[in-house]
Formats: structure tokens, sequence, C-alpha cells
């Protein structure tokens, strides 16, 4: 193949590939759901659940309203979530 008959092939497919991909949201921003946290906390999900989102210091979580009167799943700031975590960086004694 050619440049010619080419390019226009890689600018149709990095169109079609740009289609189906989805925006990246902003981390200041996103709302990460309880397997997204659990993910980034390197823990089960059960752990998550049971564990850290009860903790008092746990970011808390935002539970929007959904059918019925009814609450959906938690979501927690994502900003939230990297600030505590990184607050818990571990110190090494000076000698």
């Amino acid at each position: 193949m050619d440049d010619a008959t080419l390019v226009p092939l890689i600018e149709r497919l990095a169109g079609e590939i740009a289609a189906r991909v989805s925006p990246r949201i902003p981390l200041s921003v996103d709302l990460w759901d309880i397997e997204t946290v659990a993910a980034y906390l390197k823990i089960s999900v059960s752990r998550m659940r049971n564990h850290y989102a009860a903790l008092p210091d746990f970011p808390p979580a935002i539970r929007l309203p959904g059918v019925k009167g009814k609450y959906g799943h938690p979501r927690w700031k994502a900003m939230d979530v990297i600030r505590w975590a990184e607050a818990r960086t571990v110190r090494k004694p000076r000698p």
C-alpha cells in the first residue's frame, strides 16, 4: 500500500475508534462505584463494603435518587478516596 491509500484508511480507523471510546471523566469530578474504589485500593469488594466504607473517616458515599423513591448504589468522589488513601502514607522513621 502506498501513502495515498494508507492515510485515508488510518484516518477512517481513527474516527471509528474515537466514536467507540468513552470520554474520560476528570478525577476532580468523577464518581466511583464500589468496584472501582476496591480496585483502586487493591482490595476485594466485600472488604471495601464491610470494612473501609464503615470507617468513620472514610469519605462519605453519595447515593443518587432512583425510581420509586429508593436510592441507588453508593458512589464516592474519586478525589476524596485518593486523598484519603494518600493521607495514610507510612513514613519511615529517621535514624
